[in-house]
């Protein structure tokens, strides 16, 4: 079981996951993942467009897709309402797919429609384009697949999005079998994600970090950190710390500032390995990610959080 006193939502790129990762200790024990401050924010070169999370500390930040350049819209417009989870492409019908869409305008999902499926799509994890805006819902991805993970450039890369079969309404699986579900609160869609090891901070490639999310558990998102993100350095998104390290919180980070920070960036570490953590002579430890190790997820044992004991 994970340890989760979260702080704060889990915002995607693509959509935010609001429901915790775990449950909380019952016995008052202390893990790692207890830390963390669980909001993601876009990579610092895209304009940001700023809106409230109700019952939140903190402001979810969304690109702003002004100044864009995209391809020409489509002349086929939103089809109809559809569901992202179930039998979206029975509801759809030839030619189209089930698309998450900004509805509002609030540079986030917010709703799902049938749009037409890219005559030449291309595949999963290549570069892909929107048309008339990165939150259309129009994009040159393929069936069960969407644009994701905006940077700011105008190009973003096909992610998978969950197929549910046709005789069960709770079974879905993905198209890449190494990917695995991960749900979004704004549209309650399921994308297919790969998971990454936070003791491998070069593992998600140039750009990005990676960094725990509710399921899988740890993700490889945009890094956002910008001049920030070295240990010590204030932060209010999980992907706002340089990877291989997370945002915490600032209790459990004996550096300078930090008591007056919303987070605290601080490294992951290696359960198997001596201390390390930068906050040693403070006091800070290797604390286990997850409550009890032995029954952490396979290949997940050995990751620990460097945090003072809370």
């Amino acid at each position: 079981m994970r340890s989760t006193a979260f702080l704060s939502l889990v915002l995607l790129s693509t959509a935010c996951l609001t429901r915790p990762v775990g449950d909380e200790p019952e016995d008052g024990s202390t893990s790692a993942g207890d830390d963390v401050v669980t909001t993601v924010s876009p990579p610092a070169t895209v304009p940001p467009s700023t809106t409230s999370t109700s019952g939140d500390d903190t402001t979810s930040i969304g690109p702003d897709t002004e100044g864009v350049t995209t391809e020409a819209e489509p002349t086929l417009g939103e089809g109809e309402e559809c569901q992202l989870e179930g039998f979206a492409e029975i509801l759809c019908g030839p030619g189209l797919k089930c698309m998450p869409y900004d509805s509002s305008g609030t540079s986030f999902y917010d709703a799902a429609a049938c749009f037409p499926i890219d005559p030449n799509p291309v595949g999963l994890y290549e570069p892909c384009v929107w048309y008339g805006g990165a939150w259309s819902g129009y994009d040159n991805c393929g069936d069960h697949a969407f644009c994701a993970d905006y940077d700011g450039d105008g190009e973003g890369t096909c992610t998978g999005i969950c197929i549910w079969t046709a005789d069960d309404w709770d079974a879905y699986y993905c198209e890449d079998p190494a990917a695995e579900g991960s749900w979004g609160c704004q549209s309650c869609f399921c994308s297919c994600e790969v998971p990454c090891d936070p003791l491998q901070p070069d593992a998600c490639g140039d750009g990005n970090a990676c960094v725990p999310t509710s399921h899988p558990d740890f993700l490889c998102v945009p890094d956002a950190s910008a001049e920030l993100g070295d240990y010590g350095d204030p932060c209010e998104y999980i992907n706002g710390c340089d990877p291989g390290l997370f945002c915490a919180n600032p209790a459990s980070v004996p550096a300078p500032g930090c008591d007056q920070a919303l987070g605290c960036c601080t490294p992951f570490c290696d359960l198997t390995q001596p201390n390390t953590c930068p906050g040693a002579l403070e006091g800070q430890e290797c604390l286990p990610w997850y409550e009890d190790p032995a029954n952490a997820p396979a290949g997940f044992e050995d990751v620990g959080g460097c945090s003072l004991p809370l």
